[in-house]
């Protein structure tokens, strides 16, 4: 299950942060829907490798779609307070594979403790690996991983205004090892929205995000 990504989700034209500020406990109030996309050094697009997100009025994802991984992720609520989170998707696939031969795998998230905000303090997996997250604030928190009561990884993530800045993952089994995902050089829109910004992903490698978005 491709948790992590999914989790650090819930943990565009102005060229400045000189937009009006937003509330960075909602940053993506107001989106219905944004398409993420990803432009390289070369400056290429590769139309097919995209993700979709959609969102409540108050900015909580509903839905997200990743074509790369052909997956799609749905975030259920319960009186405004999310409750699992379903993801379906290949569990293995290759190019040009039949579709009568793809086998979909579904997994559940079950979270099993709010904290006042609604945000999520703690869940298990139909793989019952077992998720508790933490929050200095709306600019950081973390995420660990436990499987059979032993740590498996820490993921902590840095907000500025709301924005990611920064992305740690620690990883323990089988080895304790580190990756490092930066963030910078975001344009937004009117509305205070991010449209583009910089990575520097775990590998070094250079990427430019794309974000298209519609409203309510």
């Amino acid at each position: 299950m491709k948790s992590l990504y999914f989790l650090f989700l819930c943990c565009f034209i102005s060229c400045t942060t000189a937009t009006k500020p937003l509330d960075p406990c909602y940053m993506d109030a107001g989106i219905k829907k944004a398409k993420i996309q990803i432009k390289t050094e070369a400056n290429e697009i590769d139309k097919d490798d995209f993700m979709t997100i959609e969102y409540t009025q108050q900015g909580n994802p509903l839905k997200v779609f990743k074509s790369k991984w052909k997956s799609t992720t749905d975030y259920v609520y319960v009186e405004d307070i999310l409750k699992y989170i379903v993801t379906s998707g290949p569990d293995y696939f290759y190019e040009g594979q039949p579709e009568e031969e793809i086998i979909i795998k579904v997994d559940t998230l079950f979270i099993t403790k709010n904290d006042a905000k609604g945000r999520m303090l703690e869940s298990i997996g139909t793989d019952k690996v077992n998720y508790k997250y933490s929050y200095a604030n709306c600019n950081e928190g973390s995420v660990i991983t436990y499987a059979a009561e032993e740590k498996q990884s820490t993921m902590h993530f840095l907000k500025e205004n709301g924005n990611i800045m920064k992305k740690t993952v620690t990883f323990y089994i089988p080895f304790e090892s580190t990756t490092v995902s930066k963030y910078s050089e975001y344009k937004f829109d009117e509305f205070g929205h991010w449209i583009e910004r910089s990575l520097e992903a775990e590998d070094g490698e250079m990427y430019t995000e794309m974000r298209a978005l519609e409203y309510y």
